[in-house]
């Protein structure tokens, strides 16, 4: 399956599966994955429907087809709560089943470890468009 559209609410395979995410909100804050920070190189990925997911705390997650973490898509989260309470946290769902509880940064404190991320998923989708020139 490939991904058919992104929106900042879910992303859309083309056989009708979704990974969607729900946040506990409290105060005057929220909390949510970043799902059009989707590099190139994941929106071209072709994925088997039998997707695994992984935590990267304080930052993220991985989806996937394998547990190859380098043949992985990292999706950013973040959390612009006004007072940390505990609750920086984003449930993430594949077809409506919980598969993962990602706690989340404070968006400020995230933003350059997230800047990190993309640019190493950037330089690794150089580097695989480079091995298949």
């Amino acid at each position: 399956m490939r991904i058919k559209s992104v929106t900042n609410k879910a992303i859309i395979f083309d056989n009708g599966n979704k990974i969607t995410f729900r946040y506990c909100q409290k105060d005057n804050g929220r909390s949510w994955a970043d799902f059009t920070a989707i590099s190139e190189w994941g929106r071209n990925r072709n994925f088997s429907e039998n997707l695994w997911f992984k935590e990267v705390e304080g930052l993220g997650f991985y989806f996937g087809s394998n547990r190859n973490q380098s043949n992985a898509v990292f999706i950013p989260c973040y959390s612009n709560q006004t007072e940390w309470r505990g609750f920086g946290d984003v449930s993430i769902y594949y077809n409506r089943k919980h598969v993962l509880m990602v706690d989340c940064a404070m968006y400020d404190e995230a933003s350059d470890k997230v800047a990190l991320c993309k640019l190493l998923a950037k330089a690794r989708d150089l580097k695989a468009n480079a091995e298949t020139d």
